[in-house]
C-alpha cells in the first residue's frame, strides 16, 4: 500500500480519511453531544492525529515479497509487531515500544492532548455543575423574596381593614349619639309644648274675671258679692325663666349650661366666634379630617360660616361654649371630640392619623 495509487500517496490518504474522521467527530460532538465549539474542535483534531497516526502505521509500512522472510528490526517487524499488539488488546505503551522513536513521541503527545481533554471536559462540567447550584440559590432567595413581599402586602391590607372598621365604628358612634341628641331635643320639645298645650286648655277651661270665658246669661246669687272680695291678684309664674306656661322646662333649660356661668341660656350660651361669608380663596378646608366631624356635620359648620382650620384652631372657651349650643342634632361635640385642639395641628400643617386615613379614602 505504499505505492502512489491514482496520484494520491498511501500517508496521504491516511491522513486524508483521519481528517474526514476528525471532521465528522467534530460536527456530531457540536450537534447531538452539546459540546462547546472549542471543545469539539480541540477533540476532533486528537481523534484526526491518533487515527492519521493508526493508519498510517498499519497501511503505509512495507511488507515483505512473498516467500522472504523479514529481516530482524526492518520496518515489516515493527508493522507485524505492531498489527500484533493492536489485535491482541495491547496497549499503545507496548505498541509505542516496538515502534520507531519518532511514533512514541507522537503517540505521547497525543496521550497528553486526550488527558487535557479529559481535563478540560471536567472542568466544564465542574463550571455548569456550579452554575446550576448558583441558579437553584438565586431562584431560592427569589422564592423567599417573594413570599416575605406577600406577608407585608396581607400586612398592610390587614391593617387597612382594621382602621377601615374602627373608622366605620366611629361613624357609627357619631351617628348614635346624634340620634340620641336629636330625639332627646325632640321629645323635650314634644313635653313642653304638650303642657303648653294643657296650660292653655286649662286657662281656657277656668276662664276669669277679665274675659275670655263662657259667661252666664243671668247673673247668679252672691256673684257681685264674690267679684268684690276677689280683687285684682293674677298669677304672674316663675320670674326667672325657668319653666314655661304649666311648669314646663323651657327651651334654655334643656340646653346645658356650657359656658359655665350658672344659666341656661339656650343657644345664647357664650359668645358667637367670627364667621365668614363663604371660603377664603373659594376653596374651604376639609374640616372631615377633624375626628368627629362627618359630611352633614361640615355642611353645618359651613352653614354658621366656618370654612377653615384656623377659624376652629383660634375658638376660645366662650366661642366653644356658643358653637357646642347651637350645633343642632349635634350639641356638644367640639368640646366631646377636642375639635379646637385637632384644628391646631391641621391648621398649622401637620397630620394626625385620623386625617391620614381620610386623605387616603379609607374613611369616607
Amino acid at each position: 500500500m505504499s505505492e502512489p495509487k491514482g496520484g494520491m500517496s498511501c500517508a496521504l490518504g491516511c491522513w486524508a480519511l483521519a481528517a474526514g474522521a476528525g471532521f465528522l467527530t467534530f460536527v456530531l460532538l457540536l450537534a447531538l453531544g452539546g459540546y462547546k465549539i472549542i471543545a469539539a474542535l480541540f477533540l476532533g483534531a486528537v481523534l484526526f492525529v491518533l487515527l492519521g497516526l493508526l493508519l498510517n502505521w498499519l497501511f503505509c509500512s512495507p511488507l515483505p515479497k512473498l516467500g522472504e522472510a523479514p529481516k530482524p528490526g526492518s520496518d515489516a517487524d515493527g508493522a507485524s509487531a505492531k498489527a500484533a499488539a493492536i489485535a491482541t488488546g495491547v496497549g499503545a505503551s507496548g505498541a509505542a515500544a516496538s515502534g520507531s522513536g519518532s511514533d512514541g513521541g507522537v503517540a505521547a503527545k497525543a496521550k497528553d492532548a486526550a488527558a487535557s481533554a479529559k481535563e478540560t471536559a471536567k472542568d466544564a462540567a465542574a463550571s455548569a455543575k456550579d452554575k446550576a447550584k448558583d441558579a437553584a440559590a438565586g431562584a431560592k432567595d427569589a422564592a423567599k423574596d417573594a413570599a416575605a413581599s406577600a406577608k407585608e402586602t396581607a400586612k398592610d391590607a390587614a391593617a387597612s381593614a382594621k382602621d377601615a372598621a374602627s373608622s366605620a365604628a366611629d361613624t357609627a358612634k357619631d351617628a348614635a349619639a346624634s340620634a340620641k341628641d336629636a330625639a332627646k331635643d325632640a321629645a323635650s320639645s314634644a313635653k313642653a309644648k304638650a303642657k303648653d298645650a294643657a296650660s292653655s286648655a286649662k286657662d281656657a277651661a277656668t276662664g276669669s274675671s277679665g274675659g275670655g270665658g263662657v259667661a252666664a246669661s243671668k247673673a247668679l246669687a252672691g256673684e257681685q258679692d264674690l267679684a268684690g272680695r276677689k280683687g285684682d291678684w293674677k298669677y304672674e309664674g316663675d320670674k326667672g325663666g325657668s319653666t314655661s306656661a304649666g311648669g314646663a322646662p323651657s327651651a334654655a333649660d334643656a340646653t346645658p349650661d356650657y359656658d359655665g356661668d350658672g344659666v341656661r341660656e339656650g343657644t345664647g350660651e357664650g359668645t358667637r366666634p367670627e364667621a365668614l361669608d363663604g371660603p377664603r380663596g373659594g376653596k374651604a378646608d376639609n374640616l372631615k379630617e377633624i375626628k368627629g366631624i362627618g359630611p352633614k356635620l361640615e355642611k353645618l359648620c359651613n352653614s354658621l360660616g366656618f370654612y377653615h382650620f384656623d377659624q376652629i384652631a383660634g375658638w376660645s372657651a366662650d366661642e366653644v361654649a356658643w358653637v357646642n349650643a347651637n350645633l343642632q342634632g349635634f350639641k356638644g361635640r367640639v368640646t366631646r371630640d377636642q375639635w379646637v385642639e385637632q384644628a391646631k395641628i391641621l391648621a398649622s400643617g401637620g397630620e394626625t392619623e385620623f386625617s391620614k386615613r381620610v386623605e387616603d379614602g379609607d374613611v369616607y
